[in-house]
């Protein structure tokens, strides 16, 4: 099958190049693609319900990044927004358990270790990863309608992972720092250890010194589960509690636009706390409160123009 699909795959290579912009593709020139992926996906399923090692037992079926036969190197374990971005493509009924089983495996890690980790191996216990896990909550929800119930008793999880996790002051969660706002953190306090719980591994704008800063990425991750907490709310019809989430992301929004926006480069930057001022590396986590639905109509154009400034051939 993966040499049929390399062989499908090389002249259409050359048609792509010749594609005109905003051509869409045809469900027969990607169904080669699609056949092979589905063939090869069962080799990122896992199943460990017992401990093994510093293997965490889980529940549930899960996927792993990647997997590459007879390689020294193996993923085995869960990890935290990996699976998030993982089961995008999967919301069907096909994948419904899988899906649910993967957020069940997050919340039976959170309850055990009161935290997320990194992944599900004991050696990553110190850190967390990218918090997504009331954005999962509510593409589950909306796809599947498990019901109030399910929804209530998945949110209080998200909640306190919210306040013990990004809300804590004190090791082993010392993560709000600075005017409401929270770094990324690894228990063992070492910069190199918590810009591995950012997922950007290593990237050049905490300039190695992740500690000291307030990322826009993660501070627009909070911002979201607090706008889903008020969502929550109003489902539940407690109005009060909506009315709290939805000021505590005001004040959010507010703190980042005051200490993260550049007006003149048209992009949030990472604030150094420490030295109380903006970092001076552009990247794609400008794009964070975008998505989070934070942005005005004017700093929306601003990132819109901006966003030329990543754009390479092959993509950003």
């Amino acid at each position: 099958m993966l040499d049929k699909a390399k062989q499908l795959g090389r002249p259409s290579v050359i048609r792509f190049a010749n594609f005109k912009r905003h051509t869409d593709l045809t469900a027969e020139e990607v169904q080669a693609a699609r056949d092979y992926i589905k063939s090869y996906w069962h080799n990122l399923e896992r199943y460990n319900p017992k401990d093994q090692g510093s293997l965490i037992g889980l529940p549930n079926p899960y996927l792993v990044p990647s997997y590459a036969e007879g390689h020294e190197f193996d993923y085995n374990e869960m990890y935290y927004w990996d699976s998030y971005f993982m089961v995008q493509g999967l919301f069907d009924a096909e994948h419904k358990k899988l899906i649910m089983g993967i957020l069940e495996n997050m919340v039976v890690l959170f309850k055990r270790f009161h935290i997320v980790p990194n992944g599900s191996q004991l050696y990553y216990v110190s850190r967390t990863q990218p918090p997504f896990m009331t954005t999962l909550i509510f593409d589950i929800y909306n796809a599947y309608n498990p019901g109030e119930k399910w929804l209530k008793e998945m949110i209080n999880v998200a909640k306190e992972e919210y306040e013990t996790v990004w809300m804590g002051t004190a090791k082993p969660n010392a993560r709000k720092v600075y005017e409401g706002l929270s770094r990324y953190y690894d228990f063992n306090y070492l910069h190199d250890l918590t810009e591995a719980e950012s997922g950007w591994d290593y990237t050049p704008r905490f300039n190695r010194k992740a500690l000291n800063y307030l990322p826009v990425d993660l501070n627009a991750l909070l911002y979201k589960y607090e706008k889903d907490f008020a969502l929550a709310a109003r489902i539940f019809k407690d109005d009060k509690d909506a009315a709290a989430w939805e000021k505590a992301a005001e004040h959010r929004q507010k703190t980042m636009n005051d200490l993260m926006w550049d007006e003149g480069r048209g992009l949030y930057y990472a604030y150094n706390y420490v030295k109380e001022r903006r970092g001076t590396i552009s990247s794609l986590a400008s794009y964070f409160p975008l998505w989070a639905g934070m942005v005005d109509d004017k700093r929306a154009k601003a990132l819109v123009k901006s966003l030329k400034r990543f754009e390479q051939k092959g993509g950003l």
